[in-house]
């Protein structure tokens, strides 16, 4: 577990944090950056994957076209320095950046790279699993069973 791994190895985040920091490096790579440089990304996913061999992201959900836009590449890079992405989110990869501007040019690339890369697995989809089907609980709520989502004005 993450005890057996070297201090500092694993980097424990929320999503849009890290896209934000994501951001931030990339700006801080192009004021100083020959102008015009493509390496942007690529160099950022680099240092990114040399701070962390193991990255947990937490509610992976892409809203954001600059985020999508450069997803794919950030990813691939890291995937292949070696960089173990474990995620969570509410949705599956085909609806993340759901009916997003230019989906349809920025997500199918990460989506292939995510089937290649990684082990996609549904938590509350026991059936297909060969598994009973048991209540659904959300060790946040104290082993109290989950019981739906309640919305109340």
């Amino acid at each position: 577990a993450r005890e057996q791994l070297p201090a500092g190895a694993v980097r424990r985040v929320h999503f849009h944090e890290f896209m934000l920091s994501v951001h931030s490096d990339l700006h801080k790579y192009k004021e100083t950056a020959p102008r015009g440089s493509p390496r942007a990304v690529p160099a950022v996913a680099e240092l990114t994957a040399q701070g962390a061999r193991v990255l947990c992201l937490d509610e992976f959900q892409v809203t954001d076209i600059a985020d999508a836009a450069i997803l794919a590449q950030l990813m691939d890079v890291m995937w292949r320095a070696g960089v173990c992405v474990i995620a969570t989110s509410n949705r599956p990869p085909s609806e993340l950046y759901k009916d997003g501007l230019n989906r349809h040019v920025y997500l199918p690339k990460f989506e292939k790279l995510l089937h290649k890369y990684c082990k996609i697995v549904n938590l509350t989809d026991k059936a297909d699993k060969g598994m009973a089907k048991t209540p659904i609980i959300d060790y946040r709520l104290g082993g109290h069973t989950l019981a739906g989502l309640y919305i109340t004005p």
